[in-house]
Formats: C-alpha cells, structure tokens, sequence
C-alpha cells in the first residue's frame, strides 16, 4: 500500500500451493480429490485475507499449472552440482 500510494505501479504475486502431500494425504482419508481439498483451503484462505482487508493479488499462480517448469528448475540445479536426489524411503 505504501508503494502505491507513492505512486508506484505495483505487481503483487502470491503463489497457491495446490498440490503437497498434506493436500493429497486429505484427499485420500475423505474420498475427495485434490483440487477439492486444495480449492476448500484455498478459498478460506482467500477469505481470511479479505477479512484481515488485504489487498488481493495482482495475480494468483498455482503450483500445478507450472510443474513441467518446476522440474526443469529442479533438474538444472541438480545437474550444476547444486541439489540432490534424495532417497526414498
């Protein structure tokens, strides 16, 4: 808010965790999918932002819409020494 009234043209970005374990771990004890589980937490996310009156985002990106490029991500860091795979256990 600051920034905008300064004068500044502001781009807000809040990304959406729509896919984790946690989100699929519910999905399967309630027989719901998962963009169900994440859109009812998402929406009472939302809620309570406009309640605490905080600005909405100028835009909202989802997890699930840029897996393909997360994983490039991931792969080029582990590629340049920088990460590892992990193990599963």
């Amino acid at each position: 808010r600051v920034l905008k009234k300064a004068g500044y043209e502001v781009q807000y970005c809040r990304n959406v965790t729509d896919i984790d374990d946690k989100i699929i771990n519910r999905a399967q004890e309630r027989d719901l999918t998962t963009e169900q589980v994440a859109e009812t937490y998402f929406r009472s996310f939302q809620n309570d932002m406009e309640r605490l009156h905080c600005l909405p985002p100028t835009m909202e990106p989802r997890a699930t819409q840029h897996i393909r490029e997360a994983v490039d991500m991931i792969e080029r860091i582990v590629e340049r020494g920088h990460g590892y795979f992990a193990e599963d256990k």
